[in-house]
């Protein structure tokens, strides 16, 4: 009985088409795309979980050079949004519908969780993080 030898019983990998472009450095990502006219992102999160906003003020961040906007939960709710979509749509057991808890785009009122989005802001070049010093008495309450 021949015994194989063990690097015979690994599978090979299958070649991709983009890996040399991507290791020689030739790859495109999205960061890399820059269009006119176009802002880019970046967000306070929350620090503490299921605290109360108790005020958020947007001047002195709207006065940094270059930022275009900055979006709170308010604004999102006056905007329409009313929750992020649910990905998924298959039923339940024995056909029970999928409940669909609500979650807002930007914390309302209260963040629920450490690292949720309180507020965003758009510019015309990237920013370092929003940090709550960015925002004029800006607190939070634990509660």
């Amino acid at each position: 009985m021949v015994i194989p030898h063990p690097s015979s019983l690994i599978p090979k990998g299958a070649s991709r088409r983009e890996d040399s472009r991507l290791v020689t450095g030739q790859g495109c990502y999205t960061s890399d795309w820059n269009l006119p006219g176009q802002l880019h992102a970046a967000f306070l999160r929350a620090d503490r979980a299921h605290a109360e906003i108790v005020r958020l003020d947007a001047t002195r961040a709207l006065a940094h050079p270059g930022v275009k906007a900055v979006l709170t939960g308010n604004d999102a709710r006056a905007a329409g949004f009313k929750s992020l979509p649910n990905i998924v749509g298959y039923p339940g057991r024995d056909g029970q519908l999928l409940r669909k808890p609500h979650h807002p785009v930007l914390a309302l009122d209260r963040v629920r969780f450490v690292g949720e989005v309180v507020v965003q802001a758009g510019a015309v070049k990237r920013m370092a993080p929003l940090t709550p010093h960015a925002f004029q008495k800006f607190r939070r309450r634990a509660g």
